[in-house]
């Protein structure tokens, strides 16, 4: 019996210490688990909001560009007038200014005095953005009063050149609620915030009760700084514009900060977020593991998804960044992003890469014929012909203008790349409700470059070329054909 007792406890005693083992690497493997799964989040929720903050940058950066090629348009159109009450202009102004509130164009004369196109003209010659401008700068300036109305603004300031001498100057000033209200359709969710700051702290956006503030640096004096991260090392490292993850508290609850210099000026993107945001998904372990595993899985995958929902939507303005807005297809720097990569790849077989620059002959005379709106339809249905003529491996874009860009992929031969830059110009002849036709630029890969700017000046003096023998035909940069 005794022995029989033994037995069944020695037989007892494997299970009971393989369960017991179980229970404690379970245990163990748990805690293992929450402590790793505590450090791989807040390192994605770095990497995060680290590719979110360089989102936001790459978001404004576009804005910025976008309105300082709006501001050298308006240059353009008003080159050559140097009276500034020339009505043509006037209305620009006055249309303009009456149609959004966010952004108010003026232009000035050497002497300093801005018109809009309503009120009464403004002196601005002591103005910094404009000494430099009438200088020669294109100039993106610091936050200041607005010259027309005093709120918070950021001026853009370019040169008006009548020759090869400054005429005058190109204005436009934006409200910082404008970059406030881009922004803040992009945060994390409601887990945070994103704004821009120059390197004094003066906010170019902000989030709801920064307004009370005069910068950012003010905001946040008041909070807890521990370690190396204090005060003075964020306005140090903002200054030298570097980018990184910064720690403060308030309330003991810790608040994170990733910053990287937006591509704009000195300005700098913050991304904020607050700790709890990412400490609620852990709770203590108690005796039911097992469903606690689950929701911290749960709670997890909830931020992950939020933090992809953020992504995909920044992904979205990306790609409409990328976008020409009347056509639908890449604009020049979509075209830039797309082909690029493309060049990096040498062709196989004997393939060419080709750069397609295609202008539409006499524009201008349309557009005074028939009206921009004919103008414009014309631009579109252009830009829907060269999607149908050319691969979907090629890139079409709008290089601006009445000026189109198309970069043939692994194209057979020079010879299949004249064919279809001819048929491209007969199609267009042979449309009825086409009111001209097109030239054609073309320079291949590698015979007239390797890069993507050489190649595109190539194409470019090849449509000189075209535009030089009678328009209506292709040139190609190395003579390997020509037709009319």
């Amino acid at each position: 019996m005794k022995q029989e007792i033994g037995r069944r406890r020695k037989n007892l005693l494997l299970p009971t210490c393989a369960i017991a083992l179980a229970l404690v690497l379970s245990v163990l493997s748990f805690a293992y688990y929450q402590r790793e799964l505590r450090a791989t989040l807040l390192q994605k929720t770095e990497e995060e909001m680290a590719r979110y903050t360089h989102q936001s940058g790459a978001m404004v950066s576009g804005l910025v560009e976008d309105y300082f090629a709006q501001l050298d348009a308006v240059a353009l159109f008003c080159a050559g007038n140097a009276d500034r009450d020339n009505d043509n202009i006037v209305e620009l102004l006055r249309r303009q200014n009456s149609r959004d509130e966010n952004c108010r164009l003026g232009l000035s004369d050497l002497s300093g005095t801005l018109y809009t196109g309503t009120g009464v003209p403004v002196d601005i010659s002591g103005r910094d953005f404009f000494q430099r401008a009438a200088g020669g700068e294109r100039v993106l300036s610091q936050v200041h009063g607005s010259c027309l109305d005093g709120r918070s603004c950021v001026v853009l300031a370019i040169p008006i050149y009548e020759g090869e001498q400054v005429a005058g100057v190109a204005y436009a000033e934006y409200a910082v609620t404008h970059f406030t209200e881009l922004l803040g359709s992009a945060q994390f969710a409601g887990l945070g915030a994103t704004m821009v700051i120059q390197p004094d702290g003066a906010m170019i956006s902000g989030y709801a009760g920064t307004e009370r503030y005069e910068t950012f640096y003010d905001a946040i004096s008041q909070m807890d700084f521990r370690g190396a991260d204090t005060l003075a090392s964020l306005r140090e490292r903002v200054g030298a514009g570097e980018s990184g993850l910064f720690t403060y508290y308030r309330g003991g609850k810790a608040r994170y900060l990733y910053f990287e210099p937006a591509g704009v000026g000195d300005w700098t993107v913050l991304s904020l977020v607050l700790a709890e945001s990412v400490e609620r998904q852990f709770s203590s372990i108690n005796g039911r593991s097992v469903a606690l595993m689950g929701i911290n899985l749960l709670l997890y995958s909830v931020v992950l998804l939020c933090i992809w929902l953020i992504w995909r939507k920044n992904q979205a303005v990306l790609r409409a960044n990328r976008c020409d807005g009347l056509t639908g297809i890449y604009n020049r720097g979509g075209v830039r992003a797309a082909v690029e990569p493309m060049l990096a790849r040498v062709p196989e077989g004997g393939r060419v890469h080709a750069c397609l620059f295609i202008d539409v002959d006499d524009f201008k005379g349309v557009n005074d014929r028939l009206g921009h709106q004919v103008g414009d339809r014309v631009l579109v249905q252009l830009a829907s012909l060269l999607q149908r003529t050319f691969r979907q491996s090629d890139v079409v874009g709008r290089y601006g203008g009445d000026e189109f860009l198309v970069w043939m992929r692994d194209a057979p031969s020079p010879q299949l790349v004249e064919h279809r830059a001819q048929q491209l110009c007969e199609s267009v002849a042979a449309c009825e409700d086409f009111p001209t036709s097109i030239s054609v630029g073309v320079a291949l890969w590698p015979q007239d470059g390797s890069g993507y700017d050489e190649l595109l000046h190539a194409a470019d003096q090849a449509l000189y070329t075209a535009k030089g023998a009678g328009k209506n035909r292709v040139a190609f940069s190395q003579n390997l054909g020509e037709s009319g």
